[in-house]
């Protein structure tokens, strides 16, 4: 078993919660990175351009210390990156739902 560090498994378990590989397909997520800001770990990915609503393309999910989510979704063209919107105290449970509110792509059938 591959000894992971503590943001990548953060960053497995959000996946996970978000629907693993089957959420990597029905979304065409792609260049999935996980983060460390100061103890603070997540999940970066990108979506196919004018792919979601918003042209949102860029989905950063940090897991807080709090043990909750803050989750923030960009618009990158060309070199321009605007944050389109940033949801904090989002629970696992919650993470399907927004992430289909906010980009209208659907997580699973």
């Amino acid at each position: 078993m591959k000894n992971m560090s503590y943001a990548e498994h953060v960053a497995q378990t959000i996946l996970g919660q978000l629907g693993s590989q089957r959420f990597v397909v029905m979304t065409g997520a792609k260049n999935l990175a996980y983060f460390d800001d100061n103890g603070e770990c997540g999940l970066c990915f990108q979506l196919p351009s004018y792919f979601a609503k918003n042209n949102i393309n860029i989905v950063r999910i940090k897991l807080t210390f709090a043990d909750d989510y803050t989750v923030t979704f960009y618009s990158k063209q060309g070199s321009r990156i605007a944050q389109i919107s940033e949801h904090e105290g989002i629970y696992c449970d919650q993470l399907q739902w927004l992430f289909t509110r906010e980009t209208g792509l659907y997580t699973r059938l």
